[in-house]
């Protein structure tokens, strides 16, 4: 997982099987077990903070290398995203408009950790998320509205490690279900506030920024080992700023239109990844079909890169629904 967590425990278990292997009995290695169960809840709770980095709204869907050590190579995650969002300018309660939004999230984490000269292990961690909001939309300016939105969802996260080298099966036989194939059945709750501006800076070129702090509780309701049972707070924060305009060109009648974007995902807590924050930017071309359904302006193709911390580099190529 994190560089330095899975240094650690690696180590701290390499200790052990270097004076009991290969000769450990059952009670030895069951005793080990129960050992390593104590850093369990420091593990699951990076785990569950990794659902803020998957799934919420904001954070964008891209692939990420996070630089190794020299225990384990450079990580890649490769992260998706499918977000919706609507606020119905006809439905009003408390003096503000009522807002919803569904985000549905799929993220692969591949990294090697060579815990021992003898034994390596390759992780292979899933997570599939799903995040719902209900708010409300108050107008501060004609340009600026501000959101406070409950949210709610569920996550599962799991892992299909495999141990390589003469060592392998009896890490394998510690690990289960601990700190390798395990998996966290995981519900959150928490709510957001969101700021989102717009104008138009000429007839036809607009601009738009979002800014907006998420704060989750999650708590593990169902896992493959009790200790993983836990739960923690965490929070990100998220800014987007976008500009899009004409191009004066069509496709299948339709309208397009340039996008330009810059962004920024801050993390108030480990997510596990080591990352605390990123930037990116990127640019696209929009096709304009508003009316079509309801609330969905038109679909957007768009590329962009991404530098952060932990010599964190990334890029993206993705379609997306312009709401």
């Amino acid at each position: 997982m994190g560089r330095g967590s899975r240094a650690g425990w690696g180590g701290g278990l390499a200790l052990g099987l270097m004076a009991l292997a290969p000769t450990a009995s059952a009670q030895d290695l069951g005793d080990i077990r129960n050992e390593l169960r104590t850093g369990a809840e420091g593990f699951s709770r990076a785990l569950q903070s990794l659902t803020g980095f998957a799934a919420l709204p904001g954070v964008s869907a891209a692939n990420f290398t996070v630089g190794g050590d020299a225990l384990s190579s450079d990580a890649e995650i490769d992260k998706y995203v499918l977000p919706f969002s609507e606020q119905f300018s006809d439905i009003r309660a408390l003096g503000g408009e009522l807002y919803t939004e569904l985000t549905l999230g799929y993220l692969t984490y591949d990294q090697t950790a060579e815990l021992l000269p003898t034994v390596s292990q390759e992780l292979g961690i899933q997570s599939f998320s799903a995040f719902a909001g209900l708010g409300l939309g108050f107008p501060l300016t004609p340009r600026t509205t501000i959101r406070p939105i409950l949210l709610f969802g569920y996550s599962r996260i799991q892992d299909n490690s495999k141990f390589t080298g003469i060592d392998g099966p009896i890490y394998q036989k510690i690990e289960d279900g601990l700190f390798a194939d395990f998996r966290l059945d995981t519900a959150l709750l928490g709510g957001a506030l969101q700021l989102a501006y717009e104008r138009k800076l000429t007839d036809d070129i607009h601009f738009t920024t979002r800014l907006r702090y998420n704060q989750l509780h999650a708590d593990t309701f169902d896992a493959t080992d009790a200790a993983l049972e836990t739960s923690s707070n965490f929070g990100v924060f998220t800014a987007h700023a976008e500009t899009n305009g004409p191009t004066g060109l069509s496709l299948l009648e339709r309208d397009l239109r340039w996008i330009v974007f810059a962004a920024n995902s801050t993390f108030t807590e480990s997510t596990g990844t080591d990352i605390s924050f990123f930037f990116e930017l990127g640019g696209g071309i929009e096709i304009v079909d508003p009316g079509v359904v309801r609330g969905v302006d038109g679909v957007s193709l768009r590329a962009s890169g991404i530098r952060g911390e932990q010599n964190v580099n990334g890029w993206s190529a993705y379609l997306q629904l312009e709401f």
